[in-house]
């Protein structure tokens, strides 16, 4: 994958704030592998449009786990992170978790 200027950030900040924004609000517990796939699957495909080659690995009792790789030979870099939201489901309880005037969700305000 080529470097991408800081200006390209810039100018996409509005489509990344909505992908931002799915990706929050796409609820994830811990407890709930649909869910944890479902999150998985977005991530998958934002993965795919990046040129990616993606591959799932199937998990019985949680998420499954996504492998995305851009790129042959050495180097490069890994990004690992955990897609449940570990608590049971604040946007499913809260009618308005998100404020984008301060960027936090109320539980950390």
């Amino acid at each position: 994958m080529p470097p991408l200027p800081v200006a390209r950030f810039e100018n996409d900040l509005p489509e990344i704030i909505r992908l931002l924004r799915r990706l929050v609000e796409q609820e994830s517990p811990t407890t709930e592998k649909s869910a944890v796939d479902t999150l998985g699957a977005l991530i998958a495909g934002e993965m795919r449009s990046l040129g990616a080659e993606v591959r799932r690995y199937p998990q019985t009792e949680a998420g499954d786990h996504w492998l995305g790789d851009w790129g042959e030979g050495t180097g490069g870099l890994l990004l690992l992170a955990h897609m449940d939201t570990v608590y049971p489901c604040l946007l499913y309880t809260s009618p308005s978790p998100r404020d984008l005037s301060t960027s936090r969700m109320p539980s950390s305000a």
